[in-house]
Parts: C-alpha cells; sequence; structure tokens
C-alpha cells in the first residue's frame, strides 16, 4: 500500500501538495517548489538483522527538508526534521509515535518551542 500521491504537508502558512517523484522498493522522494522555496519529503524502509539475544527489528523514517533560496538580501539556507521508528517487525504499535507528536504539539507547541530554545 503507498501514501497518496500527491501528498499533502499541512504548514502553518498553508498546505502544500508534495507529488513522489523517485519512487523505489524500500523508499521515496517527494518534492514541492516555487520560485522562493523547495519542500522535500523523503520516506525510507530498512531492515536491522538480529544480533545476539536482539531480534530482529524494521527502521522507518520521514524526513523532511525546507530549502529557502537565496535573494539579493538573505543566502540559500535549509531546515530539516526527521523522525525515525524502529521497532519489532510484528509490531504494529503507534504509541510511542502518537506520544512524541502529541508531545511537542501540546499546549500550542508549546514543547517545541523550549526544545528550540535548548530547554533540557
Amino acid at each position: 500500500m503507498a501514501f497518496a500521491d500527491p501528498s499533502s504537508l499541512p504548514l502553518s502558512s498553508g498546505a502544500v501538495n508534495l507529488t513522489r517523484t523517485s519512487p523505489d522498493g524500500n523508499g521515496s522522494i517527494w518534492r514541492y517548489a516555487t520560485s522562493l522555496v523547495k519542500y522535500q519529503m523523503r520516506l525510507r524502509h530498512s531492515e536491522i538483522p538480529a544480533k545476539g539475544s536482539q531480534p530482529a527489528k524494521e527502521r522507518h523514517n520521514v524526513e523532511i527538508i525546507k530549502t529557502t533560496f537565496a535573494t539579493s538580501t538573505v543566502p540559500e539556507y535549509t531546515e530539516k526534521v526527521y523522525v525515525v521508528i524502529e521497532q519489532l517487525a510484528s509490531n504494529s504499535s503507534v504509541e510511542l509515535v502518537d506520544a512524541l507528536a502529541d508531545w511537542l504539539i501540546a499546549t500550542s507547541n508549546a514543547n517545541t518551542v523550549k526544545l528550540l530554545n535548548w530547554e533540557t
């Protein structure tokens, strides 16, 4: 089963529709661009083999990169956020991912702001 194409990225400034540009067996790249900004989302999947007493796991990650193009007053720069999920292949629970997302956005993104302000 695949993600919808295009896939909507809900930004505070308004959603953008990312178009899948590079699908392969274990991941894909999605893009949206204007003359001012480019968004790229990478989805990747891999397997971690069993090692010693540790069972095999699956690894899934989502990475979103925003590139703001240079202007006459500001150089080009990028921003990035990503999530990595590692769990047993037999585990389909989203409890930890859901908890992290809720924690980051709780009280109008207060915990995300604290994190960005170097609070620990």
